[in-house]
């Protein structure tokens, strides 16, 4: 046996890395709580009174400066995510009778986004019956009442009924109000407008298959229909591709969750910071969080040890050195944070310049090799942190690592630009081409969320301007 010495090298987890990630992790309001929590237990912390701003000079007594939060947020409208709106604008603050929750604007039900597209071409006797109809659909889509009670509930023919079911079943998304999910594909099937032989042969394959052979259909008997096995794999395929059985889930699985649970929106009073621009031109970050140099340690609390001995005295320095501790962890936590959303920053200048278009593709772990940090320090920096941005917008910085923002971009533009109403699968086919790949049904949804009309009512829309 041989005993000696050999050098090691490990990670040792010690208190201050637990602390700075803990902070690391919270949002400005949430550190806001930490930091009155721990002012509260440890009598030799202390904040400092009557700090002047840096940025504007101002006397501040509490941390942050508020005539700098409300310079920066001035311009701020709406957050993209919860549809918030700030309630404290200065146009509206002094307002006796403002009620800040008149700022939240609830999101879109599927009913009321069924009505705002159907009651226009409706005859006004209708609307009522189109209202009860559209109330009256589940969370998969499909209309949960018969035309029969409808008609005895409002004591209308049951021919009448039906005529607006059926003007309803031609909104976005088609085939909503069916009674099932044979109506609803055969509805979506007629509202496809062909684009070619092929497509059409496709579609009326499609039509008689669905009509005449549903059970063989829904149970995969092939060998039973008698349609060419060639057409028959086709026409299925052409199906799986372009129809959905269950519109409601098209795009509005934010309206199921709501309805399954409670809801949870994430609604931000304020940001945790600002990005905004400076007198020179350039991109600026002013983090709103209470920052080390409003804490310290008690100049009384000193005195105190000084003079005290026993076990009085060792229970006080370990006070005083956990005081210590989190300033030091809140200055490393203010520090980290601010590398990393000024890197995040100058990789995304031309977005937050220019739109969420120009968003460029970035991941967590680049961003984290850019600083040299670990990746997890990055994750816990980003998480569930909001950002005002220069066009008035409030976003989470996650915003800055999904590539779907920007392809809902693109899928404006094609359709702002379009010469004729694409489809969902034409619009599909284009962002393959571009390398941005994505499933039919998620250009939907992404339509859906930019309140964008499929194609066949745009280009109804456009018969009636022309006309």
């Amino acid at each position: 046996m041989h005993f000696g010495l050999y050098p090691v090298t490990a990670t040792t987890v010690t208190t201050h890395i637990i602390v700075t990630t803990h902070l690391l992790t919270l949002t400005s309001a949430e550190l806001e709580a930490e930091v009155h929590a721990e002012l509260a237990e440890n009598p030799a912390l202390e904040m400092v009174d009557g700090q002047r701003c840096h940025r504007c000079g101002a006397l501040v007594e509490t941390p942050p400066c508020p005539q700098c939060v409300r310079e920066l947020l001035a311009g701020t409208v709406i957050n993209v995510d919860s549809g918030y709106r700030p309630a404290g604008r200065a146009d509206r603050s002094g307002s006796d009778g403002y009620d800040p929750l008149m700022g939240v604007v609830q999101p879109v039900r599927l009913a009321d986004h069924i009505m705002r597209q159907l009651e226009p071409m409706l005859e006004p006797s209708d609307v009522p019956i189109a209202s009860y109809l559209a109330e009256s659909i589940g969370e998969r889509g499909f209309l949960g009442v018969t035309v029969a009670q409808v008609a005895a509930e409002l004591r209308v023919a049951q021919p009448v009924v039906e005529r607006v079911l059926r003007q309803l079943q031609q909104v976005d998304p088609v085939g909503v109000g069916s009674r099932g999910p044979q109506e609803c594909l055969l509805r979506q099937l007629e509202a496809l407008s062909p684009t070619g032989p092929e497509v059409s042969e496709l579609r009326l394959i499609g039509l008689r298959l669905l009509s005449e052979f549903w059970d063989h259909f829904l149970h995969a008997r092939w060998s039973e229909i008698p349609i060419a096995a060639r057409d028959l794999s086709a026409a299925v395929a052409f199906i799986r591709a372009n129809l959905t059985p269950y519109p409601a889930m098209a795009g509005w699985e934010d309206e199921l969750a709501r309805r399954r649970g409670p809801a949870s929106p994430t609604v931000y009073t304020r940001p945790d910071m600002v990005i905004h621009i400076d007198v020179h031109g350039a991109l600026a970050v002013e983090v709103f969080a209470i920052s080390s140099r409003w804490l310290r340690l008690s100049p009384s609390f000193k005195q105190m040890i000084r003079g005290a001995n026993g076990k009085g005295q060792d229970s006080w320095r370990e006070m005083a050195e956990r005081a210590e501790l989190f300033i030091k962890c809140l200055r490393q936590r203010q520090g980290t944070l601010r590398r990393a959303v000024e890197a995040l920053v100058t990789y995304q200048e031309r977005a937050i310049r220019e739109g969420d278009e120009h968003i460029r593709p970035l991941t967590r772990t680049q961003l984290a090799e850019m600083l040299d940090v670990h990746e997890a320090t990055v994750s816990r920096a980003m998480s569930g942190k909001t950002a005002a941005l220069p066009d008035g917008r409030i976003v989470p910085l996650s915003h800055f690592f999904e590539c779907g923002k920007s392809i809902k971009e693109l899928i404006r533009q094609m359709i702002a630009n379009e010469d004729q109403p694409l489809n969902d699968s034409a619009i599909e086919a284009k962002l393959r081409v571009m390398g941005r790949p994505i499933a039919r049904r998620t250009v939907a949804k992404y339509r859906n969320m930019l309140d964008i009309l499929p194609a066949h009512l745009r280009a109804r829309q456009k018969e009636c301007v022309s006309a």
